[in-house]
């Protein structure tokens, strides 16, 4: 009896495990069926990207009529380039000249006033160039000219043409003074002592009592060991340049080193005319030169 009634229960026991295995099984069927019909979400639209717009190109430039710069008056130009020739602003006043020539290129009154203010700026390029072109101009001009022209080459140390055309001015030129002096300070420069004599005899020839250039070569002769070819020239120098104390001095002293007393005292007379403040050192001097000029007279 009890053993009928365990196998009772163990027979329900069996049939609810199947009846809720049961139910389990239709549970996860009908899940699954419900997720099989519900609708799949469809992937979202992509925008398409705006087409690229081709490169606009940059508006041309539309080209702008400059206005004519009107011409100064030529007269107005010249006015104030003269003027300022006048007050020596002479760099000032080339640029009023080339303003001028822009509109006349052929004048040869303004070639020439604009040459000498470029000598006077010391525009030696400028002045050479525009010396060459009064010649084409007119040739005849070379004889008043071209010893300046010479002189342009030997201030852009252009020797090699300086002196040919040194020489043929000296030929043709006026100013035969003006070629030779710089001729001599060629001569100088390149070491050629034989020219410097000649150069400055052939310029005494046509200025004998020129002070300056006397100076020039006394002192020259002297540095190159020539003390009594110089002294005449120092003479002539100190006849030509009586207010120069100092080269009064200097021949004074040249002359007691060379026992010539009297001319020295001569020559301290003539320092301290032409600068009294130096009264007390020159008689001094004439005082020694005096005692000398006894001494040599008892010997």
């Amino acid at each position: 009896m009890i053993f009928g009634k365990r196998l009772l229960a163990v027979g329900r026991a069996v049939m609810l495990l199947a009846c809720a295995y049961s139910l389990s099984i239709m549970c996860s069927t009908q899940a699954a069926d419900e997720e099989e019909d519900e609708p799949e979400t469809p992937p979202a639209a992509t925008t398409p990207a705006p087409p690229i717009a081709p490169p606009v190109a940059a508006p041309e430039a539309v080209p702008q009529v400059m206005a004519p710069v009107p011409q100064e008056p030529l007269a107005d130009l010249l006015s104030t380039a003269r003027d300022l020739s006048r007050r020596q602003k002479y760099r000032e006043a080339k640029e009023p000249y080339k303003k001028a020539l822009l509109q006349t290129p052929d004048d040869q009154t303004i070639l020439t006033e604009y040459y000498e203010v470029c000598v006077h700026s010391k525009d030696w390029s400028t002045a050479s160039t525009t010396l060459e072109k009064i010649f084409a101009l007119n040739p005849a001009k070379e004889k008043d000219l071209y010893a300046d022209y010479a002189q342009t080459l030997w201030e852009l140390r252009k020797y090699d043409k300086a002196k040919p055309a040194l020489k043929k001015a000296i030929k043709i030129g006026k100013d035969k003074e003006k070629t030779y002096k710089t001729l001599i300070k060629i001569a100088i420069l390149e070491k050629e002592n034989v020219l410097v004599d000649e150069y400055y005899q052939e310029f005494f020839k046509a200025v004998p009592k020129e002070g300056d250039m006397r100076l020039e070569y006394a002192k020259w002769l002297q540095k190159n060991g020539k003390l009594k070819e110089a002294i005449p020239h120092y003479k002539i120098a100190s006849d030509c340049r009586p207010q120069d104390d100092n080269l009064h001095q200097t021949l004074g002293y040249i002359l007691l080193t060379e026992k010539d007393y009297p001319g020295a005292i001569v020559e301290y007379e003539r320092a301290m005319a032409a600068n009294s403040r130096i009264a007390g050192p020159m008689q001094n001097s004439i005082r020694y030169a005096k005692q000398m000029q006894k001494q040599e007279q008892k010997k």
